[in-house]
């Protein structure tokens, strides 16, 4: 089967650049990520980018959305404590619910 590529929509954040300012959020947590959350972050990356695009256009910054997706993965993991039967798809909520909140708190709308 053969792959087409579409071109982006003007303004699509970069996949690149999302994923290292995601990797970069990383350190500013305290006390420091264990490595198996970390990479759990990392694994999750992408997700949390595709997710956050659908919000880009309603007034908040993309390194907030950006933020607020991460910060619901880690919130998962500490609730499924890594439990994978519950950590996927309870992540997958809870960074949309996050991002929902965000929209809401600036007053951006954000009902799905």
């Amino acid at each position: 089967m053969r792959r087409i590529t579409l071109p982006l929509p003007e303004g699509t954040p970069d996949l690149t650049a999302s994923l290292a300012l995601l990797k970069a959020l990383q350190t500013g947590y305290a006390p420091a990520l264990s490595d198996e959350l970390a990479a759990y972050l990392n694994t999750k990356a992408p997700f949390v980018v595709s997710v956050a695009r659908q919000y880009r256009r309603l007034g908040v910054a993309w390194p907030e959305l950006l933020r607020a997706g991460q910060q619901a993965l880690v919130r998962a993991w500490a609730t499924c404590q890594g439990d994978q039967n519950l950590l996927d798809l309870w992540a997958a909520w809870q960074v949309r619910a996050a991002l929902v909140r965000l929209m809401q708190e600036h007053g951006g709308g954000g009902a799905s």
